[in-house]
């Protein structure tokens, strides 16, 4: 007897005993993505390689017409055939899953998931830096959208138009792998390096993508698709003029702390003097205790990213604290403490750091003072 045929004979043998068992076939579809049909008497369980005789799932034809199965795995689960498709099922397409084809006992299931709700719900929620007034060789934007979004479409998507209506040529350093954050709804864009640093080819060939007195949008297109690949819900556009370049490195002594009183939960808030990097003030800042211990609290960011806030989950206690800063912080520009983004050669930058962090010592005031 050919092999077929055995198998077929087989998956007959198994449907009549199953029969006997009192329980009749059944295939299920699972919220997991797998199909499961059975059962199968357990004294005549076939072999794994067998499993792919038991079932099929097959796009649903019309007029009896038969499309070609849908790829995937099998396996076998105590008296059940597991399939796992290749890929997802696509919602609003009809699906024909059969158990046991090819025998007159066949039992046939149409799966189709709900079609997606087409109506656009992302936006975009914030581009910063937030201010309207931005330096000349800014270097970096943040762009928030309110859900992910799918990867590889960026720079079709966004657009910088200058004060005459004309978009800029190729404003954006246009990385293959985008920058996106774990989450997929925070985008890192990267002004051109090489359009920013004086005394390099693009600056000198293509001019600077921003050029001080001059007032600019950038614009996200609606086109730009959401990770369930749906248009945003609205396009989004951010002016803003350009100021002078900001080429001076950071220095936290100038910052200024505003102390808050021991035995209480008042924000500590630092005054930094300019804009920084929003990105970097999420994750660059930490609180220790008297001793040494990490402080537990919120982070707020203020006043267009110039003032840093800190709220303790505990009240305060008396003693020094200290305001823990890694050195990799930057403003926009992406200047950092004390070095600067760009280095002028025709006057040497002496000052560098070479510490990881640095630390700000402060006190909880007490209420008696």
């Amino acid at each position: 007897m050919s092999r077929p045929a055995w198998r077929l004979l087989a998956a007959s043998a198994l449907l009549a005993a199953a029969g006997c068992s009192g329980s009749a076939p059944a295939i299920q579809y699972g919220s997991g993505g797998s199909f499961r049909a059975g059962p199968i008497p357990a004294e005549k369980l076939p072999s794994a390689a067998d499993a792919e005789d038991l079932f099929e799932l097959r796009l649903a034809g019309s007029d009896g017409e038969k499309l070609p199965a849908v790829a995937g795995s099998y396996r076998i689960d105590g008296s059940t055939v597991v399939f796992d498709p290749a890929y997802p099922l696509v919602p609003g397409t009809r699906y024909e899953a059969v158990f046991l084809p090819g025998t007159p006992e066949a039992v046939t299931k149409e799966v189709m998931l709900p079609a997606r709700d087409p109506t656009p719900t992302t936006v975009v929620e914030a581009i910063y830096p937030s201010g309207d007034l931005l330096p000349e060789n800014l270097l970096r934007l943040y762009l928030y959208f309110s859900a992910p979004m799918t990867r590889g479409q960026a720079w079709g998507n966004l657009r910088l138009i200058d004060e005459k209506g004309r978009a800029v040529d190729m404003p954006f350093l246009e990385l293959g792998e985008e920058l996106w954050d774990r989450s997929g709804t925070r985008l890192t864009v990267l002004i051109d390096p090489g359009r920013i640093k004086r005394g390099v080819s693009p600056l000198e060939e293509m001019g600077p993508v921003l050029s001080e007195g001059g007032s600019y949008v950038l614009e996200v297109l609606p086109s730009w698709e959401d990770a369930g690949g749906k248009p945003l819900r609205a396009g989004y556009k951010k002016a803003f003029r350009v100021g002078p370049p900001d080429r001076e490195p950071l220095d936290q002594r100038s910052w200024k702390l505003a102390e808050p009183r021991a035995g209480g939960t008042e924000p500590l808030a630092i005054g930094l003097g300019k804009a920084l990097d929003r990105g970097l003030l999420l994750s660059a800042f930490g609180i220790e205790g008297p001793d040494r211990a990490p402080v537990e609290g919120s982070i707020a960011i203020l006043d267009g990213e110039r003032t840093w806030s800190f709220t303790p989950l505990e009240p305060w206690k008396s003693g020094e604290h200290a305001v823990v800063v890694r050195t990799t912080l930057e403003d926009p520009a992406g200047n950092a403490i004390g070095r600067p983004f760009e280095v002028d050669t025709l006057e040497p930058f002496q000052t560098r750091l070479h510490v990881e962090v640095v630390r700000l010592p402060f006190s909880p005031v007490n209420a008696s003072r």
